[in-house]
């Protein structure tokens, strides 16, 4: 696989641009993408002996880069998946999960939780078994064993569903003939109780947002309370995924935390890229919203662009992180 540098954006002509290299036979190698995010031109006040750095937009297509480096990554990745054939087990789950995160197709929080479900396998007689010897009574033996041992239900669920994931894909690689896991019933799942505010609750919430303006916090939590969005969802949503005139929001990002900071990306599956109606009180919210930012905009002399995060602030372009609304 091409070891790829984190790459750079630079400007060219009126747009940012994109760039990744990596090494080939000795020799650099460099790929270049136009983001499509706007530039402009660095200032010279006058007096002055050096220009000011115009770095709208910077941020936006640094995303982009992130994004279609994922790309590349995951790309590569997908010609470089073990084989079953004689693999035990647990290794050949470990190769799995590596797999998985050298290609940036699943959230870092994904990733601890498949190594979570590793965990139960190493030094099980599961774990040191041969893929393609693995039969029906041994996961039952094996999950059997684990809930005697005190595993919890749901956890003990969630690594069979894990396991059956990883064999499926084993068997439409030819690794093994036919998954065994067809043949096994995932343990059954405690149900939990909805977490919802009752209407009293949020009686009070819509009282105490309307003493809070247009601000951030006020914005992000009547959009939670209004459309279900996560966190981090809303975080990431930018004006160009808000449909004032039809009153709808399309959710095609979220903010994710990655090794310590946030970076942002497609929700973690494909079912929460959706489209969310809203009533007119929201709609109220965002519009009082998209006013504030561009009569900020016009204060400082910035264009306005549809590429502004909703609830990020206005002057440098970037997104409020999830951690930071959440307190």
């Amino acid at each position: 696989m091409r070891n790829y540098s984190s790459g750079y954006v630079t400007k060219h002509g009126n747009t940012w641009r994109a760039v990744i290299n990596w090494q080939e036979d000795g020799n650099q190698k460099r790929l270049v993408k136009n983001t499509g995010v706007r530039c402009y031109e660095d200032r010279t006040e006058r007096g002055a002996d050096k220009a000011t750095r115009d770095n709208r937009g910077k941020s936006l297509a640094e995303t982009v880069l992130r994004d279609w480096r994922n790309k590349l990554i995951a790309q590569d990745a997908a010609e470089q998946i073990v084989p079953a054939s004689t693999l035990p087990v647990s290794d050949y789950v470990r190769d799995y999960i590596c797999n998985k995160e050298r290609s940036g197709t699943v959230k870092d929080v994904t990733t601890r939780g498949y190594r979570s479900h590793l965990r139960h396998l190493i030094g099980t007689d599961l774990g040191a078994k041969q893929m393609g010897d693995v039969g029906h009574e041994d996961i039952t033996r094996w999950e059997q064993d684990l809930a005697s041992d005190g595993m919890a239900p749901t956890i003990l669920s969630h690594t069979h569903v894990f396991l059956k994931q990883v064999f499926a894909r084993a068997r439409k690689l030819g690794g093994i003939s036919s998954n065994p896991f067809d043949l096994v019933e995932a343990p059954r799942r405690r149900g939990k109780p909805i977490n919802a505010l009752p209407p009293s609750e949020i009686s009070r919430l819509r009282h105490s947002l309307d003493g809070l303006g247009s601000t951030p916090l006020a914005t992000g939590a009547s959009i939670a309370l209004k459309t279900g969005m996560r966190v981090g969802e809303i975080c990431a949503l930018r004006w160009q995924d808000v449909d004032l005139e039809s009153s709808v929001i399309h959710v095609s990002h979220a903010l994710t935390r990655v090794r310590g900071h946030y970076e942002l990306a497609s929700p973690k599956t494909a079912t929460s890229v959706r489209a969310i109606p809203f009533g007119g009180s929201l709609k109220e919210v965002l519009l009082l919203r998209r006013d504030a930012m561009r009569s900020e905009c016009e204060e400082l002399g910035a264009d306005w662009s549809d590429g502004l995060f909703v609830i990020g602030p206005t002057t440098s372009g970037t997104w409020k992180s999830p951690q930071g609304l959440s307190r």
